[in-house]
């Protein structure tokens, strides 16, 4: 990129690696959370489509004297509102995932705003996270209930924004307390069941979310359940089928059921009920040797919190019994 020049320094590089950049950026590419496959799953928007997005929670965050961060920025909202956020507000971002929740308290100042996902905001306010006043919470990537909303408005936040929409989709909602509705951003429609973005460019985009909307009127709906049967452990998706297949290709497993289970302030669970094979003992051994299993062929979020076994003759019995 530069002239072969004795004088040039290393220092003369990210001038050069910038210009490059700003010249060639037509689109952003990110991988949805929870979803293994590399490039074949990633969701490619055009650089337009995900400023447009940026200048949207802009103007949703507007006032914000500096925006602290508890999410990675390589994901699509994580880059969103730690990096593009801030710099269209011109305020300072401040990446605080290696701090600790007093260290935080300590740093968080007047007009301040702090990023974290519902599991981060829970963690945070269990470990006693105070606030300043006028400080905002943002959160996304799970639904935020109300004990939640209400412990965070005791630690101090007066104000709150929570985002919606994928890695898929983009930005597409807001709303300030989960009893309330979402409210679309201005450059959505409704379009039957699934919505209409109007682009930079002018053109009117049919996507359809990842979620069933149900709509109170033609800005403002509900949350319905995934379209695609995934579920939410710490605002990453997960399947249950696809986990009980995992679990299934054990040799001591002849069949498994995956459930969701609510725990106090609505954190799921995951409940894996599974049928042995017969020459298997339900016993502690076996209970261990499949946990072991599920530690090693699932991810963290994957991995279920309880087990729950039967025998596979038990299983045909009671099944004739009932049949009888």
């Amino acid at each position: 990129l530069l002239p072969h020049e004795r004088d040039r320094q290393i220092s003369d590089w990210p001038a050069a690696v910038k210009g490059l950049h700003q010249k060639s950026l037509t689109e952003f590419a990110f991988t949805p959370a929870g979803r293994a496959g590399g490039d074949t799953l990633q969701s490619r928007h055009r650089a337009d489509i995900i400023f447009q997005d940026a200048a949207a929670a802009a103007n949703l965050l507007y006032g914000r004297r500096r925006l602290l961060s508890l999410v990675a920025p390589h994901s699509l909202f994580g880059f969103l509102i730690s990096v593009l956020t801030p710099n269209l507000q011109n305020i300072e971002s401040i990446d605080v995932r290696g701090m600790t929740p007093s260290a935080i308290s300590q740093s968080l100042k007047f007009g301040d705003a702090l990023v974290a996902t519902p599991t981060l905001w829970r963690y945070m306010i269990r470990e006693d996270l105070k606030a300043p006043d006028n400080a905002m919470g943002v959160s996304f990537g799970e639904p935020l209930t109300s004990n939640l909303l209400s412990d965070m408005r005791k630690a101090g936040f007066g104000a709150h924004r929570e985002l919606y929409g994928s890695t898929e989709t983009g930005l597409i909602g807001w709303r300030d307390s989960p009893g309330e509705l979402f409210l679309l951003f201005d450059h959505w429609r409704k379009d039957g069941d699934g919505l209409c973005r109007v682009a930079p460019w002018g053109e009117h985009l049919r996507v359809d979310p990842m979620d069933i909307l149900e709509w109170e009127d033609e800005k403002r709906f509900h949350l319905g359940g995934r379209r695609d049967g995934a579920i939410q452990i710490g605002a990453v998706n997960v399947f249950p089928e696809q986990i009980a297949r995992t679990i299934c290709s054990h040799p001591s497993v002849h069949d498994c059921y995956i459930r969701v289970g609510k725990q106090s302030g609505g954190v799921n669970r995951l409940i894996a009920n599974i049928v042995l094979e017969d020459h298997v003992q339900p016993n502690e051994r076996t209970a261990r040797d499949i946990d072991a299993w599920c530690r090693a062929n699932l991810r963290q979020q994957e991995r279920p919190r309880i087990y729950n076994f039967e025998l596979l003759a038990a299983k045909k019995s009671a099944a004739n019994s009932g049949a009888s």
